[in-house]
């Protein structure tokens, strides 16, 4: 699962190659063309400065397999998503300034102080958590190791806040057992089992730091057992178990506290996947990724798992805005607006309608005009500049949230969701952030990561209930 996000500032253009600055400014112009269908409660131009981009994920049109037509003949398109970042080296003018807002955070609209408002979701295996607008993360569903952060280890059905926690830019629920948030201020906590980040192996039911990250982190992703983040001047950290090569040093053996991917110094989104591989977006929109490659996912050209890789490998794609690397597949969004996927296809998670392993990407029908891609264990979601959302793959628990139960390698479209701005996956659910700020999930419920108080699964949309946190505000 992963959160991911870059941004642009007037200091970046001067240190861009011309490719580079012209990827910039095309991802740029498609976000604020987006935006502007969004938000009309603040000025246009206060939203230049910050262009993100986030994947929540671990993570279909009504079976058609082709854009439906809106009102105004255009095809059905969604709006944006991402976290907030900060300050990344205070003091050094030669740093780019914070961006002002994240992406989904200038299209949020919240009609009342009094509710809780959301920019950002993350779906780990068997829970969920949030990032409001305030910074404050809520997490809900199965809690056993205390992965909800709120000092006790149970399972919730209904969101509760995490306990301890300043001011988060950024959030990453993984599993099963493991949280991670990024602070405003700098640096990474996390809590619940396992790969926390520290010298010695605990588990917490609160948040602690993890050793050596202090400077600001830009892109946050956690998976089942591997955690990884990007600073911003461009450097990937890793930890937690290496069965594969997941955490990119070169080396062999489990690292408790982070270490350096080897090769990229010039990173803007990380995110991983949970059998063990990761990928990154680099500067001017190439991508690599590492670790395991059974089926493909690290989109080189190979499979299987002797062709896994401990260092970073170039994928065969180009200007990539948007990535998330689900169970053993992984996809991505392109500056045309389209989503390509590769690895295992056998839940029809890759849209390609045939279980062999794909290795090297491959465009997915009916997905232009898409601004968030999300990967869970074995289906597929994304969202569309209209606010619509669509899902393809294994569809067991209602993981598409079409209302059916069966899958489809096709993009079908979610029912009732109109305002989506995010999107995350989990092993087998989704949650969608709307752009009032309210929080929609589907799929399985039976450990209550959907939110709405019940344990069970759902096959079309509920709303997460946060009724019990409003009235004791």
């Amino acid at each position: 699962m992963a959160l991911i996000y870059t941004y642009l500032h007037p200091s970046l253009p001067s240190v861009m190659s011309e490719s580079e600055a012209s990827f910039m400014q095309v991802a740029l112009s498609r976000w604020l063309g987006s935006i502007s269908k969004l938000t009309t409660s603040r000025p246009l131009e206060s939203t230049l400065k910050p262009m993100l981009l986030m994947v929540g994920g671990w993570l279909a049109l009504g079976a058609v397999g082709c854009a439906e037509e809106s009102s105004a003949g255009e095809p059905w398109r969604l709006g944006p998503e991402a976290q907030t970042g900060g300050e990344a080296c205070p003091g050094d003018a030669s740093c780019p300034a914070p961006p002002e807002d994240a992406r989904n955070t200038s299209a949020i609209q919240c009609d009342s102080e009094e509710r809780v408002c959301l920019r950002a979701v993350s779906a780990g295996n068997f829970h969920t958590c949030a990032l409001s607008v305030a910074g404050e993360v809520y997490c809900w569903g199965d809690g056993g190791d205390g992965e909800l952060g709120h000092g006790v280890e149970e399972t919730r059905a209904t969101p509760v806040r995490v306990e301890g926690l300043p001011e988060a830019s950024a959030i990453a629920a993984g599993g099963p057992g493991r949280t991670c948030a990024a602070l405003t201020e700098g640096g990474v906590r996390c809590w619940g089992d396992g790969e926390l980040g520290r010298e010695t192996p605990l588990t917490s039911a609160s948040p602690v730091e993890v050793a050596g990250l202090e400077a600001r982190i830009v892109s946050l992703s956690t998976a089942i057992s591997h955690t990884c983040a990007v600073s911003a001047d461009g450097r990937i950290d890793c930890w937690g178990q290496q069965n594969h090569g997941e955490l990119g040093d070169g080396s062999v053996g489990s690292r408790e506290t982070p270490v350096k991917v080897r090769g990229i110094d010039d990173a803007v989104a990380v995110s991983t996947g949970g059998a063990g591989h990761s990928c990154a977006i680099r500067s001017g929109g190439s991508l690599s990724c590492w670790g395991y490659n059974n089926y493909g996912q690290l989109g080189n050209g190979e499979s299987g798992e002797e062709t896994s890789k401990s260092t970073p490998v170039s994928v065969s794609l180009s200007e990539v805005t948007d990535v998330s690397a689900g169970g053993r597949h992984t996809c991505a969004i392109t500056r045309d607006d389209r989503v390509w996927c590769w690895g295992n296809g056998s839940g029809g998670q890759t849209g390609r309608g045939t279980p062999n392993a794909q290795t090297a990407p491959a465009p997915v029908q009916a997905t232009s005009g898409t601004v968030d891609v999300a990967s869970g264990l074995a289906h597929t979601c994304a969202v569309y500049e209209s606010g619509r959302v669509a899902c393809w793959g294994d569809n067991s628990d209602g993981d598409l949230g079409n209302n059916r139960l069966e899958r489809t390698s096709s993009p079908t479209r979610v029912e009732g969701i109109e305002q989506a701005v995010s999107i995350a996956a989990g092993d087998d659910h989704t949650c969608a952030v709307l752009e009032d700020g309210r929080l929609r999930c589907w799929g399985r419920g039976q450990e209550g990561q959907l939110g709405h108080g019940e344990r069970d699964n759902a096959s079309t949309p509920v709303e997460v209930d946060f009724s019990a946190i409003e009235e004791a505000r």
